[in-house]
């Protein structure tokens, strides 16, 4: 049986290219999430903006010097590196083998996976987990409700199976804010065809609700907040730092690709303008009469 999600193809499509290519205009840390900003934070202040969103997962994790947490999805490692300088243990998964020679390269002491998470043994054990703008790639366009629902609830099982009473799961992701639309993906427009086709293959946001309802037998809230203007303030940085670099990513890299991700940056940051997706940032803590 084939797992769910996003393909080793469709991921590598996105996330195979090379890190000289994100690294201009994503940062030092090559972080691919929405940061937490600071009202007095400027245009050089990303890096900081982004170890403040680690920090702030750390604290609201209790992840204190000696404990181990789960990053699924781990991106190109740089919350890990940064909770791995705290004490913490992390042990990453990805379905990127480039990103995975990129951390073991940059930081030969962390410990990441190329494997998809139904894949990783139930019997694990950590004292935390970290999913940030992971979970997007869990389900795809073309499933049926019936199909997402229990892909996101077997998730949630699995990462309550991997907790010990009152752990806690840092989850970050971006939703689809109309309840039951999907017309951004399902249509054949233009904004459509260039998410689905040429940017995220086989990948598909959730609604807010589809979580809720998997998540709910086995881990309550502990905190929610909704933020989708630091998005756009993100990605407009994000854009503004490609352009700047154009010249030497498109030498480097090609036209194409420049023009694909400044093309693909626009768009989303529309997105969030308009509230047709919206960023959550979700701290739940395993229910204690719930196992896996």
């Amino acid at each position: 049986m084939s797992l769910p999600g996003a393909s080793d193809t469709a991921i590598s499509h996105h996330y195979d290219v090379p890190a000289e290519f994100y690294l201009p205009w994503l940062g030092e840390s090559c972080g691919y999430w929405c940061p937490i900003w600071a009202p007095t934070d400027g245009y050089a202040d990303l890096e900081l903006a982004q170890s403040r969103k680690t920090d702030w997962y750390r604290h609201q994790l209790r992840l204190a010097e000696g404990m181990s947490v789960l990053d699924v999805g781990c991106g190109w490692g740089g919350p890990m590196a940064q909770l791995s300088a705290a004490g913490v243990r992390p042990v990453g998964l990805t379905l990127s083998p480039v990103q995975r020679k990129f951390i073991s390269m940059r930081h030969p002491e962390l410990s990441v996976r190329l494997e998809h998470w139904m894949e990783h043994p139930s019997d694990a054990q950590y004292d935390a987990l970290l999913n940030l703008e992971a979970i997007e790639h869990f389900t795809r366009a073309d499933d049926s409700h019936a199909d997402r629902a229990e892909i996101y609830s077997h998730y949630f099982e699995k990462s309550a199976g991997w907790l010990g009473p009152a752990g806690r799961f840092g989850l970050q992701t971006f939703c689809f804010e109309d309840v039951g639309r999907r017309d951004v993906v399902d249509d054949r427009g233009p904004m459509a065809t260039l998410l689905r086709d040429e940017i995220f293959p086989e990948s598909s946001p959730a609604h807010l609700s589809e979580l809720v309802v998997a998540w709910e037998p086995f881990f309550r809230v502990i905190s929610f907040s909704t933020e989708p203007d630091q998005y756009v303030r993100t990605i407009n940085l994000w854009l503004a730092r490609l352009l700047s670099h154009r010249d030497e990513l498109e030498h480097a890299h090609g036209v194409e690709l420049v023009t694909r991700y400044r093309r693909y940056l626009a768009a989303v940051a529309m997105l969030f303008r308009r509230r047709r997706w919206t960023l959550y940032r979700i701290v739940l803590e395993r229910r204690p009469h719930k196992k896996s």
